[in-house]
């Protein structure tokens, strides 16, 4: 989960309590982003998320 701290839509406290009751997911903070961090701060979201789905085990997702 990806929470973004400017975002004037979801305040940050909602997920950060989220995180809280999810402590099996991930959960970042992107400074400086709006709602739409892949428009604000892609790179800083790309590198999260390639990041989380490398390290998925093998086979998380398949293809049918």
């Amino acid at each position: 989960m990806i929470s973004i701290l400017r975002d004037r839509l979801v305040p940050v406290g909602a997920s950060r309590d989220l995180a809280r009751r999810h402590p099996q997911w991930s959960y970042v903070e992107l400074a400086g982003a709006g709602h739409l961090p892949q428009l604000s701060v892609p790179d800083d979201l790309a590198g999260y998320l390639l990041a989380w789905l490398a390290a998925l085990p093998p086979g998380t997702f398949s293809h049918s």
